[in-house]
């Protein structure tokens, strides 16, 4: 079932109204820490370390739903490139920092630098797979 937005979701997987919420550790994990969510599977290429008994969904036997979220910093279309190499050499050098890595994966995520080019690729790889996933179910829009 759609929801408009991951709050009523949530809401209705604590009440028992769905058996299942697919979200993001950062907005689930009190629920989980309180006891009134119990994770299943992460859609990592390792375990969290904030949930170290939690398979990720390869190891539980799905590894077709072992496809992580990630976050990354965008820039208006047109930026100088040497603008845009500044700006991944800074963030390259931020996530190398000690107190970023445990802040990040207290968060439940896993930090990690890449190329512009690499993260270019992953963007057209994730558009072009979830663009397929909407037109092999024939959707269209939600109700």
């Amino acid at each position: 079932m759609p929801y408009k937005g991951l709050g009523p979701a949530l809401d209705d997987a604590v009440a028992g109204q769905i058996q299942v919420v697919f979200d993001n550790n950062p907005s689930s994990s009190g629920l989980i820490q309180g006891g009134k969510l119990k994770p299943l599977a992460v859609a990592a290429k390792q375990r969290l370390k904030v949930l170290p008994n939690v398979p990720t969904y390869a190891e539980a036997g799905l590894g077709a739903m072992n496809n992580p979220s990630w976050f990354g910093l965008g820039a208006p279309a047109g930026t100088p490139a040497p603008i845009l190499d500044k700006l991944n050499d800074a963030v390259r050098k931020v996530l190398a920092e000690p107190e970023v890595i445990t802040a990040i994966e207290k968060q439940g995520a896993i930090p990690a630098w890449t190329s512009r080019k690499a993260f270019g690729d992953l963007i057209r790889t994730q558009n072009a797979h979830w663009k397929k996933v909407v037109e092999d179910i024939h959707f269209t829009k939600l109700q």
